[in-house]
């Protein structure tokens, strides 16, 4: 009996298409009863994974096939991973890996590992005496070779984003790798002390277009800030690279530290939250450098004022071509300062370690009010206001060469000093003012700019026989040395206010 070639083939197929079904059925209905033991190819499995490490070593206990019910798919699982460095010590080990294998690889008889899953796991970090942070034999960082304080605008360099990006690709040549319920000690052999955090969760990609880490990690303990989040990303050559920092519980002062700040003129009142953001490139080095901060309250004091800070928020961004600090936003609410003020700041002097150039600032604000209490009897409300100033190469003076500002329908124009004098503990202000102020000028506005203390019965005098009525010109002259109002009032030849 003669057999038609088209029937002969479609038989073939049904046979393959029902081979691959009933195959599919058995090792689902093998799989329901348990995982698959896969022992006869764990050294297949371990190579494959030494491989994608660049040819660190990789031992496992055991290797199962399971259906992965969160996943929705069938996966090789290796538990008791571990993975090692040349020396042989521990890199990380984690209990359970899900591993994806490359198709094409497979099907021509090969094992190669693309992607892993990682699960609760535990590894190693240790920062040494020098400064170097390293996960067994991997430098992932290393800090400045130096005891002086981190300066954000001359030590962040390409190699800060570039080094811990090319170690994990050297590392290994994994597509994806994901990290879930890790517990992370820090053996901290600088600061002579051991933390941990736990869980930490993370990803990292790889692939010709680019490469990725993102990390996430709770602090565990009484370590401080409670959160880090990590996030690299480069292009597939390593030459252009951002990095995000963000801290979630952290003490705003330990921040001010870490840019050098000694002082101690501020307590904070609870845990804030801290961002930092660089991009870099290999041939241009540091493109831009972001810091924001949010949540910091407190109590603070300059000279002998002491005030509060309910909240306060800042965002702001350095650009290394033009040395221009730009303050995007600063939202403040305290007895100082409540509103949003935004500007800028010429940095190429203190970049330069110039110390004999000052430094001009720029600030703008709408809608916010200054608080000079207990000189002045409330804070100063304003609808706008626009500053020029310099700050001296020691930071301990401000020069304001213009200052213009409108508070109802008064508008005020100002130039003056402020300085600071005195040693640290026991530091004073001095302050010189020159303002004019015209248009229309109440009777409250009047008390509102009049020193509670200078010409006190007047002051009184005016508030209670004079409720309505304006003004259309003021002029203020102050001449405040450190100390002049030491005896509790501002005596009247450091200050005069003219109403006409």
């Amino acid at each position: 009996m003669r057999v038609s070639p088209k029937l002969l083939i479609f038989e073939i197929l049904a046979f393959l298409v029902f081979a691959i079904l009933a195959g599919a059925g058995f090792l689902a209905w093998k799989l329901s009863q348990g995982p698959l033991d896969l022992g006869l190819i764990k050294p297949q499995i371990e190579s494959s994974l030494s491989d994608a490490r660049g040819g660190q070593p990789v031992e496992i206990e055991s290797v199962v096939l399971e259906w992965v019910r969160d996943r929705n798919r069938i996966e090789a699982v290796a538990r008791g991973l571990t993975a090692l460095d040349a020396k042989q010590q521990v890199v990380f080990r984690a209990e359970r890996a899900e591993i994806s294998l490359d198709a094409g690889a497979f099907l021509s008889g090969r094992f190669k590992t693309r992607r892993v899953r990682l699960l609760d796991g535990r590894a190693t970090v240790v920062r040494s005496k020098e400064g170097v942070w390293s996960l067994a034999d991997i430098v992932l960082a290393r800090e400045p070779a130096s005891d002086k304080p981190f300066d954000p605008l001359k030590d962040l360099k390409w190699e800060t984003l570039a080094t811990p990006i090319r170690a994990l690709i050297s590392a290994g040549s994994f597509e994806r790798v994901e990290l879930g319920n890790f517990n992370l000690t820090v053996q901290d052999q600088k600061a002579g002390s051991v933390w941990s955090a736990n869980p930490v969760a993370g990803v990292w990609s790889a692939g010709p277009d680019g490469v990725a880490l993102d990390l996430d990690v709770k602090l565990a303990g009484q370590a401080e800030p409670n959160r880090i989040v990590i996030s690299l990303a480069s292009d597939g050559q390593v030459s252009r690279a951002t990095g995000r920092l963000s801290l979630e519980g952290v003490d705003p002062v330990s921040i001010a530290n870490v840019f050098g700040y000694t002082g101690n003129d501020f307590t904070s009142g609870k845990p804030a939250n801290a961002a930092f953001t660089i991009e870099a490139t290999e041939a241009g080095g540091l493109q831009s450098t972001r810091i924001g901060m949010s949540d910091v309250s407190g109590r603070g004091r300059i000279g002998a004022r002491e005030f509060a800070v309910e909240g306060l928020s800042i965002d702001a961004v350095y650009d290394p071509a033009t040395k221009i600090v730009t303050l995007e936003s600063l939202k403040a609410n305290s007895d100082l300062l409540t509103g949003e003020l935004s500007g800028t700041l010429d940095a190429s002097a203190l970049i330069a370690g110039d110390q004999t150039r000052p430094t001009p600032v720029r600030l703008s604000g709408k809608n916010f009010s200054i608080g000079l209490m207990p000189v002045f009897e409330a804070p100063w409300p304003f609808v706008a206001a626009d500053i020029d100033a310099s700050l001296s190469p020691d930071m301990q003076k401000i020069t304001i060469t213009s200052f213009k500002a409108q508070t109802g329908e008064l508008v005020a124009a100002a130039s003056g000093e402020l300085w600071f004098d005195g040693p640290p503990g026991a530091r004073q202000i001095g302050v010189i003012v020159n303002a004019t102020g015209t248009g229309a000028i109440t009777p409250q506005q009047v008390t509102a700019f009049w020193p509670v203390n200078l010409g006190a019965g007047a002051r009184d005098w005016v508030r209670a026989h004079i409720p309505q009525g304006k003004a259309t010109k003021a002029v203020l002259s102050m001449n405040w040395p450190p100390g002049a109002n030491a005896q509790g009032f501002l005596p009247n030849e450091h200050l005069t206010l003219d109403f006409t």
